[in-house]
């Protein structure tokens, strides 16, 4: 997991996202036809940043947001454990550099709620 400093301007862009969620629905479709009565439930909050595209792309999905009163501290403690499996994964590691682009991901995915 190294870090990739420009990702979420490179996440943001239309086509790269849209692209993601076609793949990403037929390999929910071929995980699910083994389970036809059975609903997947998937939690990953990095779909709040193109919610637009996913509603588009998989309409039948429902969307459920869980509000915690303390999202400071829960986005500290992600950012600080993304942080250091970064941090992990090279020999040269700028945590200033880091730490301000996982803040920045999880501003954005404020704006997008």
């Amino acid at each position: 997991m190294a870090p990739v400093y420009d990702y979420l301007q490179w996440l943001k862009h239309e086509g790269i996202m849209r692209e993601s969620y076609i793949t990403y629905r037929r390999v929910l479709q071929i995980i699910q036809a083994r389970n036809l009565n059975k609903r997947l439930v998937l939690k990953c909050p990095s779909h709040a940043l193109s919610l637009q595209t996913l509603i588009e792309i998989i309409p039948e999905a429902k969307i459920i947001f869980i509000h915690r009163n303390d999202i400071h501290k829960l986005a500290a403690s992600e950012v600080s454990l993304i942080t250091r499996l970064q941090a992990a994964s090279v020999l040269e590691f700028d945590w200033w550099r880091t730490s301000k682009a996982n803040m920045a991901k999880f501003q954005s995915y404020s704006e997008n709620m």
